[in-house]
């Protein structure tokens, strides 16, 4: 059984040679700290619209319900709604990560087919066709800048 930490971390790298936004989630989701790090990532001057997303989701743990999905949901349609029309590869590995990243396709206000979920980091690289190697966007994932730690 794997140990979830009680504070939530959110690290984040902007590896802008393939336009792309690196998040790693650690301990369990919170959704209000998770809306205030999209609010501050999205003020860096890195940031881009119109960047992919790679998230890290091996580390973390939900107990949010279906409401507090939804709500996150809308509340990216309502503000970052160009972020959703990218492409978002999750990657998951325990079966609360896969419901909720699954769920919050699922919840899409368009088509979901821009947001997917993967079990391994190296098919989420291809999917987002990122010709890099596993082993250096480990190397990327773990030199992650820390965004919000609470």
């Amino acid at each position: 059984m794997r140990k979830i930490g009680e504070n939530y971390i959110i690290q984040y790298k902007f590896v802008n040679d393939f336009n792309l936004i690196v998040e790693k989630h650690i301990g369990y989701v919170q959704l209000d700290v998770l809306k205030d790090s999209i609010k501050l990532l999205s003020s860096k001057k890195e940031f881009s619209i119109n960047a992919n997303y790679l998230i890290d989701l091996r580390e973390s743990g939900f107990s949010m319900n279906i409401d507090k999905v939804k709500e996150f949901v809308n509340f990216l349609d309502e503000n970052y709604s160009g972020a959703l029309e990218n492409r978002i590869a999750m990657i998951a590995d325990e079966s609360d990560q896969v419901a909720m990243a699954t769920l919050f396709k699922m919840l899409q206000p368009r088509t979901s087919r821009n947001v997917h979920v993967f079990s391994t980091l190296e098919y989420a690289l291809l999917w987002l066709n990122v010709d890099l190697e596993e082993r250096r966007m480990e190397q990327i994932i773990e030199s992650a800048n820390s965004l919000v730690k609470c």
